[in-house]
């Protein structure tokens, strides 16, 4: 079961609105090829490789590994404490969940689409 707090940042699908307003669930980025996140989105069997992937679809991804690997802090589940993949990506042992999309958007482009409007 998931708190507010986790829901505060990394979406579920079936309710778009536990995002917060200021990113946009549906806006489409393309992944830096070298990153770490584009390894780890690679490596997972279910994911496919597109240009680009919506911000929502990312981290209902992450999400889901976190849940797998029940990675929330048992004390605090606003927090995740990182696996070595995890660290790899945001360059951190342990985050908040407000700090998740902040730091993912460095591993993250505007789509070309995008960027033209």
């Amino acid at each position: 079961m998931t708190t507010g707090v986790e829901q505060d940042v990394i979406s579920n699908p079936q309710d778009r609105r536990s995002c917060p307003k200021k990113w946009n669930l549906e806006k489409k980025y393309k992944v830096v090829e070298n990153s770490y996140l584009f390894s780890f989105l690679l490596s997972l069997q279910a994911f496919v490789q597109y240009d680009c992937y919506s911000l929502g679809c990312i981290l209902d991804t992450l999400k889901e590994y976190i849940k797998d690997k029940k990675l929330y802090d048992p004390n605090n589940p606003a927090i995740v404490l990182c696996t070595q993949v995890l660290e790899n990506i945001f360059g951190m042992k342990a985050f908040h969940t407000s700090q998740l999309v902040p730091a993912l958007m460095k591993s993250l482009l505007p789509a070309d689409d995008d960027a033209s409007k």
